[in-house]
């Protein structure tokens, strides 16, 4: 499918597409292989969050976009500073359902805001979340999700500093 995007673009032979269980494809990828990784809603959908930010610091791409839903509303219990807290919200998917986990028991993690900031700082990646109200969007019909903060998207950098090969 997304070549068939890209086929009438300059992209269209830079990009390569593989079809495979993602952490077995990262595992398998040496140290420098890329400039950047992006990851566009995936990590609402797996238990191995802390899997893929391990495997980004093995990696040591020089850039990395993250695109997720987050758990951060979903703390209803008057509980507000759990929400800073770095943590994963437990849900459950139907794995029968093409878009959700492909595990048969359907559980999935939510990360929070405040734990992809903690990954971030613990494999040495300086981050920054993109605020999608600073770019004067008018119809945020598309966006209803980054308008209410159920979904929040960061542009991370290799710290060089103090990085050991």
């Amino acid at each position: 499918m997304g070549q068939q995007y890209l086929k009438d673009t300059e992209y269209s032979e830079k990009m390569q597409f593989i079809k495979m269980d993602l952490f077995d494809y990262l595992a398998s990828v040496p140290t420098g292989s890329f400039d950047v990784i992006n990851c566009f809603g995936f990590l609402y959908h797996t238990t191995r969050q802390v899997d893929f930010f391990r495997e980004i610091a093995r990696i040591k791409p020089k850039h990395v976009i993250i695109d997720t839903n987050v758990g951060k509303n979903y703390f209803w219990f008057g509980q507000s500073g759990l929400s800073k807290q770095p943590c994963l919200l437990l849900v459950t998917e139907d794995p029968k359902e093409t878009r959700n986990t492909i595990d048969q028991d359907g559980v999935a993690f939510w990360p929070t805001k405040s734990f992809l900031e903690k990954m971030f700082q613990l494999i040495n990646y300086d981050h920054h979340q993109i605020n999608y109200r600073n770019q004067e969007i008018k119809n945020w019909t598309a966006m209803r999700d980054y308008k209410k903060g159920y979904r929040i998207s960061y542009l991370a950098h290799l710290n060089n500093r103090n990085v050991s090969s």
